[in-house]
């Protein structure tokens, strides 16, 4: 392929992208200059929900794209479908990092509130009854016969 001698800004997205594998930095900030954005909104915020994280989620992408440049074949698919799965694989892989511990920081950034509830509300209404016989709500084991079905060996 031949390396365009026109502007980065103003070449299509192939020509471009030959341009960034050619090791071209100004190819990869039109590059930057032309997804950025997008991958930011249309992505990375939209997986994250959270401003500062999508900002990075984006920056690591780039840095991935940056890096695996050699890898992009036009023939398998668009230098947008490429850069944006790249984006949305980032955004995915710190939602799974940091997803678990952000919930549970957000549970126990309400304990307070629950803890604050008058005693009244936090009992069970007087017309609700536990339903007769139901292992779970009595705190008792289920009968033998419920055991023996869910025992491993019975399942074939």
């Amino acid at each position: 392929m031949t390396v365009s001698l026109a502007p980065a800004v103003e070449l299509g997205d192939v020509e471009l992208m030959v341009r960034v594998q050619a090791d071209d930095p100004d190819a990869f900030g039109a590059l930057y200059d032309r997804f950025g954005t997008r991958a930011y909104r249309r992505v990375a915020y939209a997986i994250s929900r959270d401003g500062t994280r999508a900002e990075d989620i984006v920056q690591e992408a780039f840095l991935s794209v940056w890096r695996s440049r050699a890898a992009y074949q036009p023939q398998r698919g668009t230098v947008t479908g490429w850069v944006m799965g790249t984006v949305r694989n980032r955004a995915i892989d710190s939602f799974r990092r940091n997803g678990p511990h952000d919930s549970r920081r957000a549970g126990e950034d309400h304990i307070d509130e629950r803890l604050q509830l008058p005693e009244a509300s936090r009992r069970r209404p007087a017309n609700v009854t536990r339903p007769h016989g139901c292992a779970a709500c009595s705190g008792s084991s289920p009968p033998p016969s419920a055991r023996r079905s869910l025992s491993p060996t019975s399942v074939s």
